[in-house]
């Protein structure tokens, strides 16, 4: 199970859509419409990764990464955090891998397949 965490519902729904039918690591994908919604839904279902955009409203990827690395029961759960803007340099959130967008599609499959495997 994967979350994905897009600020756009449409682009929301085709990750999660593209997901699901491209990599043998991910049977479901729930979709969150901002930061906040996905650390409540990661805590409610727990998902094997997040995939999340920095710039999100409510909480914005950086913080919810590192709530995450916070949260007893969702620290070890892969984060890949993905953005098309500029973070700023004082951020260091502790992802697991980030991308500038666009990501070719390949590329972001090969890193979630890599990180649920390495979690065995």
């Amino acid at each position: 199970r994967i979350i994905t965490n897009e600020k756009a519902r449409m682009r929301n729904r085709a990750v999660k859509s593209e997901l699901k039918t491209a990599t043998r690591h991910v049977k479901d994908a729930v979709a969150a419409g901002n930061g906040a919604e996905a650390l409540a839904t990661a805590r409610r279902e727990r998902p094997d990764i997040v995939l999340s955009d920095y710039m999100m409203p409510v909480m914005n990827g950086a913080d919810l990464c590192v709530a995450w690395r916070d949260d007893p029961q969702l620290h070890d759960i892969p984060f890949i955090l993905a953005s098309a803007g500029i973070m700023p340099k004082h951020l260091r959130p502790p992802y697991d891998a980030f991308f500038r967008k666009p990501v070719p599609f390949d590329t972001l499959l090969d890193e979630i397949d890599k990180l649920i495997a390495r979690r065995g």
